[in-house]
């Protein structure tokens, strides 16, 4: 089981940047933007790196689930990034406009998710522990990197241009 396990592990780690690849062409398409779309996977890859750091660090046995978890962080990293860049576009590049609009409703989203997953550490099995420490991680990575991270970003290349 624990080879089944490691195995699954590595070919979803393989699989990894060409779902950020994908998600990077996505966002080129839908804002017909390589800045937007840059700057929109970087939270992605700030909640990876957070989540693997973590991993190595909790010594968490790697399993399936585990692994699936990282593919749920690019999705949610993801919708997070969409929220800001939206609203960044809507408010014609106000950030403090769009800081005041979207922060709220990520981080009640985050929170509330995580919150709502803490019921799984109460389970008798650990693989639902495992569960709900990694979502917690996830989501309350992926929603400040957006809240934070953008806007340093969009900042800093307001300054440069």
């Amino acid at each position: 089981t624990q080879r089944l396990n490691l195995t699954t592990f590595f070919l979803k780690a393989y699989k990894r940047p060409k779902a950020v690849l994908l998600v990077f062409l996505l966002l080129l398409f839908f804002y017909r933007s390589v800045k937007y779309a840059l700057k929109g996977i970087i939270p992605i890859l700030f909640t990876l790196t957070v989540f693997f750091g973590f991993l190595r660090l909790s010594r968490f046995n790697l399993n399936v689930v585990i692994a699936n978890i990282a593919s749920i962080a690019i999705g949610v990293g993801i919708d997070y990034s969409i929220h800001f860049i939206g609203s960044y576009v809507y408010h014609k590049g106000d950030i403090d406009a769009t800081i005041r609009s979207v922060s709220i409703p990520v981080m009640a989203n985050a929170l509330g998710l995580s919150v709502g997953l803490s019921g799984l550490m109460l389970s008798p099995m650990r693989v639902h522990f495992y569960i709900s420490c990694c979502m917690w991680v996830t989501m309350l990575t992926s929603s400040f990197a957006a809240m934070l991270l953008l806007p340093i970003l969009f900042r800093i290349y307001a300054k440069i241009s």
